[in-house]
C-alpha cells in the first residue's frame, strides 16, 4: 500500500471477541478450524487498515505524542525520524546471554497524518527513500564477523523494492 501512494490507516487492536465479547473465540476456532484475529487482521490489511496492539485510548495517547514529536522535529531539522519497520531480527549478545535483542532490517519512512476533526490517524510514504538497516548490518559485520558487503542495497522486482529478497538475503546471512 504505502510503496503505492496508498495510505494505511491506524486502528486499535481488533475488539472481536476481547474479554467482554459473548461471543467465544475458541468455540469460533475449533469449527471454523481458523484463528479469528489472524482472519481479521488480515482482512484490514487489505483495506488499507494496521492493527496496533494498544485499546483505542492508549493508541489515541500514544499517536498524538508521536505525531507531535515527528512533526516538530521534520520542522525544524527537515530529518524523517518516523519509519516503519518491517522484519526484526533477534539475537543474543553471547551463548551467555539470557535477553534476546531486537534490530529492525528494512526501514519504510512515512509520515503519521492526523484525520480531519480528530477521527484518528494514517501513516503515508515520506519523500524520502526505504533503506536497509546500516546500523544492523555494521553491527553484525563487526561484532559477529558476518559478511555483509552488499547487504545495503536494496533488491527490486517489477512492483519496486523485494522486500522478500531483503529478508531471504537476511536468513542465508545469519
Amino acid at each position: 500500500h504505502l510503496a503505492e501512494g496508498k495510505t494505511l490507516t491506524i486502528a486499535p487492536r481488533p475488539s472481536s471477541f476481547d474479554e467482554d465479547d459473548p461471543r467465544s473465540q475458541a468455540i469460533h476456532e475449533s469449527r471454523l478450524h481458523e484463528d479469528v484475529h489472524r482472519q481479521l487482521v488480515r482482512e484490514d490489511q487489505a483495506k488499507g487498515v494496521l492493527h496496533a496492539s494498544a485499546t483505542p485510548a492508549a493508541l489515541d495517547k500514544a499517536l498524538i505524542e508521536l505525531f507531535r514529536s515527528a512533526r516538530t522535529v521534520r520542522e525544524e531539522t527537515g530529518v524523517t525520524t518516523l519509519y516503519l519497520a518491517m522484519g526484526m531480527l533477534r539475537w543474543y549478545e553471547s551463548s551467555a546471554s539470557q535477553e534476546p535483542r531486537l534490530a529492525p532490517i528494512f526501514l519504510f519512512p512515512v509520515e503519521l497524518q492526523r484525520l480531519d476533526g480528530g477521527r484518528g490517524y494514517r501513516l503515508a510514504k515520506s519523500e524520502d527513500d526505504p533503506r536497509i538497516n546500516v546500523t544492523l548490518l555494521k553491527k553484525l559485520d563487526s561484532d559477529f564477523g558476518l559478511k555483509t558487503a552488499g547487504l545495503d542495497v536494496l533488491p527490486e522486482d517489477d512492483r519496486g523494492y523485494d522486500i522478500r529478497q531483503v529478508f531471504a538475503d537476511f536468513t542465508r546471512l545469519v
